[in-house]
């Protein structure tokens, strides 16, 4: 993260000297290749004229410490694979040594030897002037090229290229905006996700190369290409491709389900009542599927994870038309909890009338309490779009863990969730109506 400004200025100050060169300068890549992108952004005079990112974003930080827990899974994946000179996969069974420490600051080593960069990471909780450094300040919302970028719904990255998006939007000049492009596929971190009903989209890699042609033809060679509209999305449950000009959805009708007696979903409160349940950082309930880096990644089952006492699952009724969730989703709480310090995570999932429950959108929040004095929480999900089908319910997924995804917290916890007329606790949900 710390020199790539530096070299790719002078990359471009070389092109330019160039008697072959045209002066116009389009960069195509994902994920770190992407990030080297957004340290240029703002190099118009230079020629820098056209970005092509997937699965990346220019608020790294935000991708590690979402709601302020760090992502260690896909920080160790990555750091585990590239800190030597080539590109060196590890093994679950290896990375699982790291996962399993209490300090996290030595996964590392545990794993597979000390890295001085993942040690930076797990140092700088807060956005410090190491990550300032890393990632600019405020590079979307200065952005001075036209930008194509491609997320996944199972990507880690998926939550601050929305905000890249959106801040474009807001910030950019209305010319930069209005060329912008955002897609959201069935990926994970550069893969094609296979859907529960066993569908499966175009290969990943030609779907990022495809429409980068026209992009590039578009706005260094001035060809007039039709370039697709400004935001598509794949709504999943369904498998459909959408075209929409935001995202958010203007259209979108947020609706809240409230939790109630019995573990229930609902559009009513229930009379009011209390669940309780202790978090041990000895026993985390574990991680499955997501949006992670790695091969874990994806929309996998969870019903391994409700036979524990430790994590709650609430249901809706059988659905008895399609409903589509679009959009970004949010859980409010009223909660207490004996620690200082704690998390509360949450998954929403979609139950299949088989009997899997696939992980749809997830978040945690970390933060201090004050020991055994009920307030009311936000715990932010990640934006998703699917359609829960007829015969399916709605599951909201609570818990204080989420490992190796989200570090465990190591402080001990007896946890309370409060919900009913008095504290109405509840998900809001993004709802399409077609």
């Amino acid at each position: 993260f710390q020199s790539e400004r530096e070299d790719g200025i002078k990359t471009i100050e070389w092109l330019n000297q160039q008697d072959w060169h045209n002066g116009k300068i389009g960069m195509w890549g994902g994920s770190y290749f992407g990030y080297t992108q957004w340290v240029l952004s703002d190099q118009k005079e230079l020629g820098f004229a056209a970005m092509f990112t997937q699965i990346s974003s220019s608020d790294n930080y935000n991708m590690f410490y979402e709601g302020g827990a760090f992502g260690l899974e896909s920080a160790l994946f990555w750091a585990s694979r590239s800190y030597t000179s080539e590109d060196t996969p590890q093994s679950y069974e290896t990375l699982s040594k790291g996962y399993k420490v209490s300090d996290i600051s030595r996964s590392d080593d545990e794993s597979v030897q000390d890295i001085p960069f993942f040690n930076d990471w797990v140092k700088h909780t807060t956005k410090d002037d190491y990550w300032e450094s890393a990632d600019g300040s405020a590079r979307s919302k200065k952005l001075e090229v036209p930008i194509y970028m491609m997320a996944g719904w199972y990507d880690a990255y998926l939550s601050t290229q929305i905000e890249d998006f959106n801040n474009i939007q807001t910030h950019s000049s209305k010319e930069i905006a209005e060329a912008c492009r955002l897609v959201i596929g069935p990926w994970s971190h550069a893969n094609t996700e296979v859907m529960p009903n066993g569908y499966e989209d175009e290969n990943y890699r030609y779907a990022s190369i495809r429409p980068s042609l026209d992009w590039f033809d578009h706005h260094l060679q001035n060809s007039k290409k039709d370039i697709d509209g400004k935001v598509r999305i794949f709504v999943m449950g369904i498998n459909e491709w959408r075209t929409e000009d935001s995202f958010p959805l203007k259209r979108t009708n947020y609706t809240r389900l409230y939790l109630g007696s019995d573990f229930t979903l609902s559009f009513d409160t229930t009379p009011t009542d209390s669940i309780q349940y202790h978090y041990d950082p000895a026993n985390p309930a574990p991680s499955i599927g997501g949006r992670v880096l790695g091969n874990r990644a994806g929309p996998k089952d969870q019903s391994k994870l409700y036979s524990r006492d430790d994590v709650c699952l609430f249901k809706s009724e059988v659905i008895r038309k399609d409903l589509e969730v679009t959009g970004n989703i949010q859980l409010e709480l009223f909660v207490s909890s004996s620690s200082n310090n704690t998390d509360f995570t949450a998954k929403l999932v979609d139950i299949y009338p088989d009997g899997r429950y696939i992980i749809i959108s997830e978040g945690i929040l970390r933060k201090n309490y004050s020991s055994n004095t009920k307030e009311k929480i936000t715990v932010k999900l990640n934006a998703t779009s699917n359609v829960f089908l007829r015969g399916h319910r709605v599951g909201l997924e609570i818990s204080s863990s989420s490992h190796p995804r989200y570090a465990r917290n190591l402080n001990e916890a007896d946890q309370t969730i409060y919900y009913g007329e008095l504290f109405a606790s509840n998900i809001l949900l993004p709802i399409i109506e077609n």
